[in-house]
């Protein structure tokens, strides 16, 4: 494996020779070159130091007396450029005491006596070596082992966040489906609504940041147009025609930092409807997945006078007892009458007008879906599958 920096290469094996007296230099160099090693010999510890910091060596042999600096004090300063490199004292005095203490502190690795025996001198030099490739092998395999586990970390964090969006990108896809169904199926309700977010605010600057906190992103993109709308109930802000400005310029904000370009605002006919809805201490974002009231089925053409939504009929179907079995009174026990439609019971409606009611009836007579005539909001935003959509319709159709 390749080091980013030369001093780590254990196939280096580089020797350098510190001593004043030049006969002991040349001795050291020139038995050391004979085994292969590349030598570099000084006369001073002061100039030993300043190879040091240019230079990366395996072994540093060092004599004991030298003017102005010890062998040991040498080494020591050694030990701090170089902490890698074994170190080696070679003396003719031997002070025990001193060089024992040195080993154990790891000041130095071994000492030689001169004279030195040619044998003794190499085997030491051999083991100096091997030490020092030991060292930094442990090194290398310490930094690999460290990247490996960094790598092993971020490989495993980017997993979990996938593992995480799938989970998420599954549950808009059921969440979805759900909203589908409700959309094809309800006869009561007016829209149906998804919440985004829910959190607590004081002031504007607290609705803008919550509304810039949706990953809008993940519902609708910069090239549709986009409504919002604010309610209110006890809240402490002075405008909610402000609190409008504050979500809508906190879409447009997340947008543009996320793709440097954002949605426009469209108050006729936008693509995507957002609402807001704010209590005396929290607001709740809403995306919108039915675009027209619902109550418009798709197959009034015309309406006369003052006509009855189709979800008011329906709601009077259904509290008549004639579209589902009437609820039981609260305390009693639950009734289990069927319906006056599942009874086979006519249904008379004296004073039809446009006919809302009576057609409504039809309609549920013969399970027909409310929703199967017209169009929805929920078709131009990105977790709408049109393959999904395809197969309620076909169940729905079939199920008439």
């Amino acid at each position: 494996m390749n080091s980013p920096d030369a001093r780590f290469e254990p196939s280096l094996k580089r020797i350098l020779v510190v001593d004043d007296e030049e006969i002991v230099r040349i001795a050291l160099r020139e038995t050391l070159r004979r085994e292969r090693y590349g030598v570099t010999a000084c006369s001073s510890p002061e100039e030993g130091l300043e190879i040091l910091q240019k230079e990366a060596f395996s072994v540093i042999i060092s004599d004991y007396q030298m003017p102005g600096m010890t062998g040991l004090d040498f080494l020591a300063q050694a030990k701090q450029l170089q902490p890698d490199a074994t170190r080696i004292l070679i003396t003719a005095v031997l002070s025990l005491d001193t060089v024992i203490e040195a080993i154990n502190k790891g000041e130095i690795y071994r000492f030689v006596v001169k004279p030195w025996i040619r044998e003794e001198l190499l085997a030491t030099v051999r083991n100096a070596i091997q030490r020092h490739d030991l060292i930094v092998r442990n090194t290398v395999l310490q930094a690999t082992t460290l990247a490996m586990n960094e790598q092993l970390v971020s490989l495993n964090k980017a997993l979990e966040t996938r593992v995480s969006a799938e989970a998420d990108h599954r549950q808009r896809l059921s969440e979805m489906n759900q909203v589908l169904q409700l959309n094809l199926h309800s006869r009561l309700a007016m829209r149906v609504l998804v919440q985004l977010s829910h959190t607590p605010y004081r002031h504007e600057d607290d609705v803008y940041a919550g509304a810039h906190a949706v990953a809008w992103e993940a519902w609708f993109t910069p090239q549709h147009s986009f409504k919002v709308e604010v309610t209110a109930q006890h809240s402490p802000l002075k405008s909610l025609n402000f609190a409008t400005l504050r979500v809508k310029d906190a879409v447009a904000d997340r947008f543009r930092a996320k793709g440097g370009e954002r949605p426009s605002v469209n108050t006729q006919w936008p693509d995507v409807r957002l609402y807001a809805h704010l209590t005396t201490d929290h607001m709740t974002l809403y995306i919108d997945t039915s675009g027209e009231p619902l109550f418009k089925r798709g197959w009034r053409v015309d309406k006369g006078d003052a006509p009855l939504k189709e979800t008011l009929a329906a709601a009077m179907l259904a509290a008549s007892g004639w579209s589902m079995p009437l609820l039981s009174a609260p305390g009693e026990a639950p009734t289990s009458v069927a319906s006056g439609m599942e009874q086979g019971l006519s249904l008379y409606d004296p004073c039809c007008g446009s006919g809302t009611i009576a057609i409504e009836a039809a309609s549920i007579a013969c399970n027909m879906a409310p929703g199967l005539m017209r169009r929805f909001a929920f078709e131009k935003l990105l977790p709408y599958q049109a393959h999904v959509w395809d197969g309620l319709r076909d169940q729905a159709h079939a199920a008439q």
